[in-house]
């Protein structure tokens, strides 16, 4: 009896870090999505008038824009995970036995967690390797390696996230899990 008082407020802990972690990670990826996705549109809106009204070059347009889009696409794959909306098996599983089901469910979870992780351990050797080659972009001549930085934030976020998920799917107790998505929205607009 003992022994469950102490484990009791650890388990809370840890909800309340993962919750705290989810709202961080949330509010980080809207920020930066939304921001990229303006800035996007914008330099692009931008490229049109100058090219085609002006006549003049836009010398940073194409590649400033290019970047926007892979930043908004590598920090949408977190989100992704986060609303459970890649790797989906649902056919499958729902054709099976509930035990079943929850063993398919538990390993297709394994298998992106162990994804993730790989290719994020992949994006930090590929991000090493570009800073040693010292290469430049085209236009802005921003070394490349803070470029390829974004595969190794957007997987290791999809990695955390992944993480969370399963955390919140087959460990947390009813009621000590994460929030859901829409429970999430729900509370940020009252």
């Amino acid at each position: 009896m003992k022994r469950q008082n102490s484990e009791q407020p650890r388990v809370r802990g840890v909800t309340k870090g993962m919750r705290t972690l989810d709202t961080v990670m949330t509010k980080i990826e809207d920020v930066i999505t939304i921001t990229f996705m303006i800035v996007m549109t914008t330099v692009i809106l931008i490229g049109v008038v100058m090219r085609f009204i002006l006549k003049m070059p836009n010398l940073y347009g194409e590649e400033i824009s290019r970047y926007s889009m892979i930043i908004v696409a590598f920090i949408g794959i977190s989100i992704g995970v986060r609303q459970k909306a890649h790797l989906g098996i649902d056919g499958v599983v729902n054709s099976l036995p509930a035990k079943a089901a929850k063993v398919l469910r538990v390993i297709a979870s394994l298998v992106a967690m162990f994804a993730y992780g790989l290719l994020t351990f992949e994006a930090y050797a590929f991000v090493s390797y570009s800073k040693r080659m010292h290469q430049l972009s085209p236009a802005m001549r921003l070394p490349m390696w803070i470029v390829y930085c974004i595969l190794l934030v957007g997987f290791a976020m999809s990695f955390i996230r992944s993480l969370m998920v399963f955390w919140n799917d087959f460990i947390a107790k009813e009621g000590e899990g994460l929030l859901e998505p829409e429970e999430d929205i729900d509370q940020n607009f009252q």
